[in-house]
């Protein structure tokens, strides 16, 4: 037997799923839960009231969620909501919701399932390119830093040698004169 529910999300796209609810009736209200559903079997309040209010719970959430939301990041806040509204029509019978999720993923159609699961394979590998991008970068930074400091180091090297040069020439010109004054001397 399936015992899936379907529900319409913001977008009017069909999701179904089973859901799992668990729930305990306060003692002290159990002669107004079977006044208000006349039921002695559990079974019938579970598999037909109660069934019924979380379909009706689940349509009148559903509509405010897209199906990416459902399926994705939202599904806590989605599922709390659903449980919020089941609370809100048992509450006054003595019923406690005590667990409510879903059995397993939603089903959505194949198409939408693939579309989703497209996404959230991009989303990392979009950041696996923009990290190779910084790294690339920061080479490139690298190396033109490299560069510059070669270029300058050059530079330096090229004006201390030509100080030296000129250094030499200046000083052969000096001592010239000296030895020319040393032979002149008797």
């Amino acid at each position: 037997m399936n015992e899936e529910l379907g529900f319409n999300s913001k977008e009017g796209m069909e999701i179904f799923t089973a859901v799992s609810l668990s729930y305990a009736i306060e003692p002290t209200r159990v002669p107004d839960f079977y006044v208000t559903y006349r039921v002695n079997k559990l079974e019938h309040f579970t598999h037909g009231i109660l069934r019924d209010i979380v379909r009706n719970a689940l349509n009148e959430v559903a509509p405010t969620f897209t199906v990416e939301d459902i399926y994705g990041e939202k599904k806590a806040q989605f599922l709390n909501q659903v449980e919020q509204q089941i609370q809100a029509k048992v509450t006054n019978v003595g019923v406690g919701v005590q667990q409510f999720g879903f059995i397993g993923a939603p089903r959505v159609p194949g198409v939408i399932a693939q579309a989703i699961t497209a996404k959230a394979q991009a989303i990392p590998e979009a950041e696996r390119a923009k990290n190779e991008l910084a790294t690339t970068q920061a080479e490139a930074a690298k190396k033109i830093a490299e560069a510059e400091g070669d270029a300058k180091s050059a530079v330096m090297r090229a004006q201390g040698e030509a100080d030296a040069a000129s250094g030499r020439t200046r000083y052969r010109r000096s001592c010239s004169n000296c030895a020319g004054s040393k032979t002149s001397k008797p």
